[in-house]
């Protein structure tokens, strides 16, 4: 590793035809290229050229190269003290290609889904065309496998299975030109959770995982890891258990106050919107969407629930337009 000018020189040595001029403007190139490390250019060019100018090559002193020059001070193969490798705990960015048209559907919970919620989001998708679909988390209820008490009536995890398979492949036959994407949500999340407490002899083989028993590959659609953090341009895509809190009075101020960044998010089951603007003039967006799930549920009959579905058209200079929808007796509000 590089630690001072001497290091550097001795690392890349100028070339007997090569110029100050010409080596200094090398170098950054040369250490991305080596060790996947950028610089500030401007930085270490005009310090190798300040140290160069003084002295010759073998005579630069041992000098400690300032962090301000180079990043891979601070990134994280340095380690002079040789401290024992850090398990890796931090949640995965996600960048989303550009998409003119996002559809948006979020806390379907099958098989406990309002169907004419359902069926009235998809009429007004189709006929909105986007070139995306949005699945963003708890799609899945399931319930069979929750740690939380179940009604025995309502334990069936093979028709759990069943729906979400049927909904995937009825909505990749509606929508045959459009990615899809199935952002991981909490109640996704019981499935790992459930194979990593009961079934820890099947983790890793292929066909027990997510995405094969729910055919994710078959009618492909694209999977995304729970608590992945996406970006859509300006605008950040989360399913809504990565931030703590039950959204208080109004979900999407809550949510603002978290993220400090334009953001939609499901989780909450509510409609809500959060416009802010920044000293620059930044203006920030934050939205929770609708759920289209059945609104008295046994473990929440009295709630400020509302179905709802959200369509996102993002322009590619990143600017964004979510038409946050409510959905009432059928019609779209």
């Amino acid at each position: 590793m590089i630690y001072t000018y001497r290091d550097l020189i001795a690392e890349f040595p100028i070339q007997h035809d090569e110029t100050i001029h010409d080596y200094a403007h090398r170098i950054p190139q040369s250490i991305l290229d080596k060790y996947e490390i950028k610089c500030d250019r401007s930085s270490v060019r005009e310090s190798i050229r300040r140290e160069l100018k003084r002295k010759q090559p073998t005579q630069i002193e041992p000098k400690p190269i300032s962090h301000h020059s180079f990043e891979f001070l601070k990134d994280e193969k340095y380690n002079p003290y040789n401290f024992l490798e850090p398990i890796n705990d931090e949640v995965e960015y996600f960048k989303l290609p550009y998409y003119s048209k996002i559809g948006f559907l979020t806390d379907i919970h099958l098989p406990f889904y309002d169907k004419l919620a359902l069926v009235t989001a998809i009429d007004n998708l189709k006929k909105y065309e986007p070139t995306c679909i949005w699945l963003n988390g708890d799609i899945l209820d399931a319930y069979a496998i929750s740690r939380w008490m179940k009604e025995k009536n309502k334990e069936n995890l093979q028709y759990e299975i069943d729906c979400v398979r049927d909904f995937l492949k009825t909505i990749r036959g509606l929508f045959p030109k459009a990615d899809i994407y199935y952002k991981i949500g909490n109640h996704e999340d019981r499935w790992e959770a459930f194979m990593n407490n009961n079934a820890k002899v099947f983790q890793g083989i292929d066909d027990f995982e997510f995405e094969s028993v729910f055919r994710l590959t078959n009618y492909g659609v694209k999977l995304v890891k729970s608590k992945t953090i996406t970006q859509s341009g300006k605008l950040n895509i989360i399913h809504g258990h990565e931030v703590f809190g039950s959204g208080g009075v109004n979900p999407s101020r809550s949510l603002f106050s978290k993220t400090y960044k334009s953001t939609i998010c499901g989780h909450y089951h509510r409609t809500s919107e959060y416009i802010s603007k920044a000293l620059d003039n930044d203006i920030i967006g934050c939205f929770t969407v609708g759920s289209l799930s059945q609104q008295r549920p046994m473990y929440a009959p009295v709630n400020q629930y509302n179905l709802g579905f959200a369509t996102v058209d993002m322009e590619s200079n990143g600017n964004y337009v979510v038409s946050n929808k409510k959905i009432i007796d059928g019609k779209i509000y």
